[in-house]
């Protein structure tokens, strides 16, 4: 009995540690989409997850957006990286 109830825990414990998984590819294609050349695509996805860590700790779209591109760049271009980054990288952001 001990066995089986081992057993059972630990897919059980897996589920739920498991982290959710940002959908990079789908976050890059977006950002393509959306019109913005990628030069390199490391530095585009840090982008976004900065993006995402500035939401997280409160920051607006705009302001995530002017830390991450550049405040010259908050309006259509910014918001490109932020629609993106929120759909694929952290929906939990979306409210």
């Amino acid at each position: 009995m001990k066995t089986l109830l081992a057993a059972l825990a630990i897919p059980a414990a897996v589920l739920v540690a498991a982290p959710a998984h940002a959908d990079e590819a789908g976050y890059l294609d977006a950002v393509r989409n959306g019109g913005m050349p990628i030069i390199s695509e490391p530095m585009t996805l840090s982008s976004g997850y900065e993006i995402c860590g500035l939401m997280r700790n409160g920051a607006s779209r705009e302001a995530a957006a002017a830390n991450a591109v550049g405040v010259l760049y908050v309006n259509s271009i910014g918001m490109t990286y932020v629609d993106a980054a929120q759909r694929h990288l952290c929906p939990d952001t979306l409210h």
